[in-house]
């Protein structure tokens, strides 16, 4: 049997596809957050079966990393836009990139999330190329897998997209803070896409390997535009310093309110001052740029992350979650369109 092959034609074609069916997904609001989740007052409420799943990506990523990351407190960021080849430079032992790190880059956690059933089956699309519907969610677990790298010492290997010529605000003092920045225009960066693409959906046909991410239309483009990301990446936007007090503040106010009542009054009350947020329709290339930002306002997040420092059970956060989501039912009515 011939190995299948896109004709330039046919490819143009796919591509078009993929791209339409992102745009429907995005304009019906469709994600992991929705599907799985509910996405309400700015927040999401994850049910304990899919946060037992995020606790399974999380562990795994931390398992196969943690024992041989070094604690030297050493903290690397490998930026550039999306398809720059940040991965590729990470992945080049001329580098000294390839071992002693916990690695946090959303991408590996969102193929890993596809690859494991986590994501939505989209028809006639490949696995990876769904990889887009799950890309918030795995951004979550990214930041929680950074945190817990920080909070248990671990040097860290932070790999994101940010916006083309972005300058780091963090103190470039610090000996153990290094940014590396990976330039490539948007031209370049779109060829390495398309390329890669093409042949991993050849080899999927093939019944080869899972495919490839396909970045939404517009997305890539949108690293041109700096506003998109006013607020920075927020990783890097206060420094490490910041996220190591963030930890601790974090850690003093969840081991403080032992009594679960309390606590879960606590973020009660906080849900209720939130009675008047509603998540914005949003592009694909806001979705992107969002997804990178540390919500300090989402105590969901936080709440994961103190379960992830042992600071709270998985039955006390799971129990909270539930809360949350009764009371949803009883004063929100719908999710956020």
């Amino acid at each position: 049997m011939a190995n299948f092959e896109f004709s330039n034609d046919s490819y143009a074609e796919h591509v078009h596809r993929v791209e339409a069916a992102l745009e429907w997904a995005r304009s019906k609001n469709i994600d992991t957050r929705t599907e799985f989740g509910r996405v309400v007052r700015g927040w999401v409420l994850w049910p304990p079966e899919r946060r037992a799943d995020q606790r399974r990506v999380l562990d795994y990523r931390w398992a196969s990393q943690a024992s041989t990351a070094g604690r030297e407190g050493r903290f690397v960021y490998l930026w550039g836009i999306p398809c720059a080849g940040k991965t590729t430079f990470r992945q080049d032992p001329e580098h000294g990139l390839t071992e002693g790190f916990v690695v946090v880059d959303p991408d590996e956690i969102a193929e890993l999330m596809v690859t494991s059933n986590l994501g939505i089956p989209k028809g006639a699309m490949s696995p990876m190329e769904t990889v887009p519907l799950v890309y918030e969610e795995a951004w979550e677990i990214a930041h929680r897998l950074m945190l817990a790298s920080i909070r248990f010492g671990r040097n860290v290997l932070m790999e994101m997209a940010v916006p083309a010529g972005w300058k780091p605000s963090h103190d470039d003092a610090d000996p153990l803070v290094h940014t590396v920045f990976i330039e490539a225009s948007v031209k370049t960066a779109e060829e390495r896409m398309v390329r890669r693409h093409r042949s991993y959906e050849e080899q999927f046909r093939n019944g080869h390997w899972w495919g490839a991410t396909l970045l939404p239309s517009g997305v890539l483009e949108s690293f041109e535009e700096p506003e998109l990301s006013s607020k920075g990446p927020a990783e890097e936007s206060n420094g490490v310093g910041s996220q190591r007090d963030s930890i601790k503040i974090l850690t003093e106010r969840y081991e403080h309110d032992r009594d679960l009542q309390a606590l879960t009054d606590g973020v009660l009350g906080r849900w209720d001052a939130r009675s008047g947020v509603v998540e914005k329709p949003a592009d694909w290339a806001e979705v992107y740029h969002r997804s990178a930002r540390v919500p300090e306002d989402d105590d969901l997040i936080w709440l994961s992350v103190a379960e992830d420092n042992g600071v709270l059970t998985v039955d006390q956060v799971n129990g909270i979650f539930t809360t949350l989501l009764a009371a949803a039912d009883r004063d929100e009515g719908p999710a956020d369109e």
